[in-house]
């Protein structure tokens, strides 16, 4: 209960939730028979607990649409929600990502294979949460301090590509 969810598409945010009692949540979003890359990220966060991202495909294909058309389409994930005291955490990779099955289901599933590697990483999370999550902060910051040490050298060479060109 209490967990924020937002979704964003491009870096906008498209709806915003608060799961309800015994953590219950649903949103909506529009699919689309056109744009195969109609990719949202659902983030889910709360304090004290670790954050989650989801990615959601949202593409349609046109002849499923009029086959399978229907107002909404469910598709039910359950988040792990995992206790941690450790802040500041950006998580390296979705939980799960969420698509059409045109083959099977002929409905949005969870990608079984991408199910998987997240089943594995889950192992490792709950095993410590702590030091699993401290290790992503870790890994972060030492990213933010590489990138920070190559800047001068990455601006200096777009100055002189720019003073090239002119």
């Amino acid at each position: 209960e209490g967990v924020d969810i937002e979704v964003k598409k491009n870096g906008v945010t498209i709806v915003k939730v608060t799961s309800e009692k015994k953590g219950k949540y649903s949103f909506q979003i529009p699919v689309s028979t056109t744009d195969l890359k109609n990719d949202y990220v659902a983030y889910f966060s709360k304090e004290g607990v670790a954050p989650q991202i989801v990615n959601i495909n949202a593409f349609l294909p046109k002849e499923e649409f009029t086959k399978y058309s229907s107002a909404k389409y469910d598709c039910g994930l359950d988040v792990i929600v995992v206790e941690t005291t450790v802040k500041d955490i950006v998580p390296d990779k979705p939980y799960a990502k969420i698509k059409w099955d045109k083959v099977k289901e002929h409905k949005f599933i969870i990608d079984p294979v991408y199910e998987k590697v997240a089943k594995g990483e889950e192992q490792k999370i709950l095993a410590n949460p702590d030091q699993y999550y401290t290790s992503l902060v870790k890994k972060k910051k030492k990213q933010e301090d590489v990138l920070a040490q190559n800047k001068p050298a990455a601006d200096a060479k777009q100055k002189a590509d720019e003073e090239a060109r002119l």
